[in-house]
């Protein structure tokens, strides 16, 4: 792969993960053709330069470039129900014990 191009190709996805547009409206705002952006854009994340990620690509010089932290909240106290049907639709529900 050639290093110029590739710096040009980079320098290019970079602009389109700022810019926040799809991939074809970025490559019809800037005239770039959109198969050759698809085409290096997978040469790219074939040889491991950038990465695939949901959102675009990412550099690949980092670990963890993909990752974000996540917490989790507690769970919620799982009481049993009891469920009354009265007819026509309606339910009663109410914790067990009350």
């Amino acid at each position: 792969m050639e290093i110029k191009k590739q710096e040009y190709w980079l320098d290019i996805f970079k602009q389109w993960q700022t810019s926040g547009l799809a991939q074809k409206a970025f490559c019809a705002r800037n005239e770039i053709p959109y198969g050759q952006f698809v085409t290096w854009r997978s040469r790219l994340i074939e040889s491991g330069v950038i990465e695939s990620a949901r959102h675009g690509c990412k550099s690949s010089g980092k670990a963890g470039a993909g990752f974000m932290p996540v917490s989790i909240a507690p769970a919620l106290e799982r009481r049993p129900m009891i469920e009354l049907s009265l007819g026509h639709g309606v339910l009663l529900r109410m914790p067990a014990g009350v």
